[in-house]
């Protein structure tokens, strides 16, 4: 159950865009696709960042799957900084 929330938070709220099976392909690079449908939350959290193994950074966990979940605050400046 807990899990489930996780996931609603990072894929399914107002900032992300969901493509529908009304559009054949993706049209979006892989990267900008991941950006655009998935959303971080609470990153702040130190305790949800333990608890949650990092998914938290559903964004940093997208784009950089095997990267350690510990590096995950470090990136989410970078990937922030890039996106702007």
């Amino acid at each position: 159950m807990s899990m489930a929330t996780v996931f609603q938070l990072v894929h399914v709220v107002e900032e992300t865009e969901f493509k529908t099976i009304d559009q054949p392909k993706v049209e979006e690079e892989w990267m900008i696709h991941q950006i655009q449908s998935t959303a971080n939350c609470a990153t702040g959290s130190k305790v949800l960042i333990w608890l949650l193994g990092g998914l938290n950074f559903q964004v940093e966990h997208q784009l950089f799957p095997k990267i350690s979940h510990v590096h995950y605050p470090a990136l989410n400046r970078i990937v922030k900084q890039t996106c702007r």
